[in-house]
């Protein structure tokens, strides 16, 4: 029996035994995790970025990467299956190696890309008014509080004031959209790994995951941001050309950091993502209640 069978927060049952002469189409179900799970200590960030050149073949990746992502419409799922494939490998070498962008597996790409957008734009929907609203009030207040002044302008306690609840506002906002990340994370990552949409609303797996990972959630979302910076002034500083390529290399970081966020889960006894490999039909034996109509003749 696997390890992680008993679980309460496993995907699916195993399936039923059919009946003679009955054909069963089972799906064949494989938890997403390394041969041999090593203990890490923590969190590596710099490793998210070190790694993508440790790969002979970055330039190549990097290259395919900028030109799927000019794909009208497709770019988006593509590059976002692509992370979703690069995760995969992540975790099962525990960080040690990651695929090479293949055109030949870009019906993978395409399916892991639309099943994490798909969750992404319903959490949007349910939650977006309340993160707009958030934002748009706190500018409403700084736009109240500067106008007060009437035609003398702002006075300085006015103007200090608007500072200030700019600044709580962008803080609200921030801590807002960081306990949403904690639901959209994981959703994503059940979507885009397990390649099933059903699966991915497992909401007692996510409540587990945010609150084994929050903390290291926390501080990588402050890592990404800092990496942006330097990432901008080299697109900057060559024109824009540079751009592009710093987006695939952020996008990568990302599949990094996520897949060492997924190791340290199951490290600290979280269930794994299951993904479907395939489906079998499967037919039982024929019972006969009488002997076939040619029988062997007998010598």
């Amino acid at each position: 029996m696997s390890q992680f069978s008993e679980s309460p927060f496993a995907d699916r049952p195993p399936p039923k035994p059919g009946a003679a002469g009955e054909h069963v189409t089972s799906e064949i179900l494989e938890p997403i995790v390394s041969p041999t799970l090593h203990p890490k200590p923590g969190m590596a960030y710099w490793e998210s970025v070190n790694y993508v050149f440790r790969n002979p073949n970055w330039m190549s990746n990097v290259a395919w990467g900028i030109l799927a992502s000019l794909i009208p419409m497709a770019g988006t799922l593509i590059m976002m299956g692509y992370q979703f494939r690069v995760m995969d490998g992540l975790i099962r070498s525990q960080g040690e190696t990651y695929p090479d962008f293949k055109w030949d597996d870009l019906e993978d790409y395409l399916m892991r890309g639309l099943w994490a957008i798909i969750v992404y734009m319903v959490f949007a929907a349910v939650v977006g008014p309340v993160v707009f609203g958030v934002f748009y009030c706190g500018l409403f207040g700084v736009f109240i509080v500067l106008a007060s002044g009437g035609e003398q302008g702002p006075n300085p306690a006015a103007t200090a004031a608007a500072i200030a609840l700019g600044i709580f506002a962008f803080l609200v906002l921030f801590a807002v959209s960081f306990l949403l990340s904690l639901i959209i994370a994981p959703l994503m990552l059940r979507a885009g790994l397990g390649k099933d949409l059903g699966r991915a609303f497992n909401f007692p797996w996510v409540k587990d995951f945010a609150g084994k990972m929050w903390g290291e959630m926390l501080l990588a979302g402050l890592f990404a941001l800092a990496l942006v910076i330097p990432l901008w002034l080299v697109g900057a500083l060559t024109c824009g050309i540079g751009l592009l390529p710093a987006a695939v290399i952020f996008q990568l970081a990302q599949s990094h950091l996520w897949s060492q966020w997924y190791l340290l889960f199951l490290q600290r006894g979280g269930e794994p993502i299951y993904l479907a490999r395939q489906k079998q039909n499967v037919v039982t034996a024929q019972m006969y209640s009488s002997p076939p109509s040619d029988p062997p003749q007998r010598f």
